[in-house]
């Protein structure tokens, strides 16, 4: 159906809002994980399913997006999967009991999986593709800056209020956002007949459930250890068997013959090998300045803020310079700088100042501005109906590299360190060694294939 500029907006709004609550609900949590392990007298490996189980529930969700976009109504969609957040949040600011608030973060994760793809999805069909570049950048301004803010403002409100006030809010802005939805959001894509492919979504959930595992379970154990190992290869065999029946089944739960279009295959491998170095980074960085360097939690929020100021700003220019045709360029400038972000961590000392340790944050971050929305344009601005597996299939991978980055980076600075007579500044060289060869991977990819990719 069409709809006028003013309606576009509107609507451009109310899935922002959306999104904004779905993302500040996946780390607002942080801040609550010591209040709740006294409440309740759990380890921190216990209250950690608080972030896992919102993540396997949210990654579970994900590949069914799809499906759900055809067989359901848009607003429909929205309205459930904001609902799911209102209900786990409601479920949450009542419990007493350590159950119960994991099942309201599954409920959580629910929502969110669904809104991380149809979100993007919904964005990109309501405006023209000449327009993709700028307002994914607006879009992905929203994605940094709503999880970034959420441990800052749900800290202040647990501090004063409680950690039950903080699902309270949630709540409160989840049911503010449906009300807002009701008006504001259309029916832009038509419902089509679709079967639900049950066993997919087991061979899915199983995959990445196991990949997830494992790979967290790499910082504490050796890759061929039980614990590592075998949920990692059960996860990896689940995910071919998965891609198999796609490929060859006649029910499919995603179509990955959107990999037969040139710009999407470009977009998901770039897309991989960022996610690996942006959380390997993210996860890294905290271990060196608190860890090795002892320095407390708020320098290293003030360290790591110019970088994630920087890069929220590079995203909204970047998706102009999008627009204006120059996307090889911007590509290969954002693997350089954070190619050139991991080398000053490679040839910093362990005493290296406050400087140099934001030098290498903010070269990094303002990589990932330049390259991450422009990505999610170029990469499912050409597929037309098969947009939604395009924005499923994206998302998911990029949460599995990084879930892996991470795990990698982890057990790549232990090793070295091992080797090097428990030196943890050596590991952490040797980490960065291997995220700046990927970035250089990418800056490659952008250089020498990416002109081939284009239709």
């Amino acid at each position: 159906m069409g709809i006028s500029d003013k309606e576009r907006r509107i609507m451009f709004l109310a899935l922002m809002l959306g999104m904004v609550i779905t993302s500040m609900a996946t780390t607002a949590i942080s801040n609550a994980l010591p209040l709740i392990m006294d409440d309740m007298a759990i380890s921190a490996g216990t209250a950690q399913w608080l972030v896992s189980g919102f993540t396997l529930a949210a990654g579970i969700m994900i590949p069914a997006t799809p499906f759900l976009i055809r067989k359901l109504k848009n607003k429909t969609l929205f309205i459930l999967a904001i609902a799911l957040c209102a209900a786990g949040s409601i479920l949450a600011s009542f419990a007493s009991a350590f159950a119960v608030v994991l099942i309201a973060r599954i409920l959580q994760g629910f929502g969110c999986g669904i809104i991380m793809s149809f979100v993007q999805v919904m964005i990109l069909a309501i405006y023209p593709k000449e327009r993709h570049g700028s307002i994914m950048g607006i879009y992905g301004l929203g994605c940094m800056v709503a999880p970034i803010a959420a441990p800052t403002v749900f800290g202040i409100i647990i501090d004063h209020m409680g950690w039950h006030m903080m699902f309270i809010v949630f709540f409160v802005l989840s049911v503010i956002s449906i009300l807002f939805a009701l008006p504001a959001v259309k029916n832009v894509m038509p419902v089509k007949p679709a079967q639900f492919d049950t066993l997919s979504m087991i061979l899915s959930a199983a995959g990445f459930c196991g990949i997830l595992i494992g790979t967290g379970n790499m910082s504490s154990f050796p890759f061929l250890h039980f614990a590592t190992g075998l949920p990692f290869i059960l996860g990896a065999a689940a995910l071919f068997a998965f891609s198999l029946k796609q490929v060859r089944g006649t029910r499919r739960l995603l179509d990955l013959s959107v990999f037969r279009n040139k710009n999407f295959a470009f977009a998901a491998i770039l897309s991989v090998l960022l996610y690996f170095v942006l959380l390997g980074n993210t996860t890294l960085l905290p271990l060196f300045i608190q860890s090795m360097r002892g320095m407390s939690a708020t320098e290293y929020a003030l360290i790591t803020l110019p970088g994630s100021a920087l890069s929220a700003i590079v995203t909204v220019f970047a998706g102009r310079i999008f627009d204006r045709g120059a996307k090889k360029s911007l590509f290969a400038a954002g693997m350089l700088l954070a190619a050139a972000g991991c080398a000053v961590r490679i040839v910093s000392g362990a005493d290296t100042g406050i400087l140099n340790m934001a030098l290498s944050n903010i070269l990094i971050s303002a990589g990932s501005g330049c390259v991450m929305m422009p990505l999610t344009a170029l990469g499912l601005g050409g597929l037309g109906e098969l947009r939604a597996d395009g924005a499923a299939i994206v998302t998911t991978l990029r949460q599995m590299a990084g879930a892996i980055g991470a795990a990698a980076g982890v057990a790549v600075m232990s090793t070295a360190a091992s080797h090097f007579d428990g030196n943890g500044y050596a590991g952490i060289s040797a980490a960065y060694i291997f995220f700046t060869a990927l970035s250089a991977a990418g800056l490659i990819l952008s250089l020498f294939f990416f002109k081939k990719s284009v239709k």
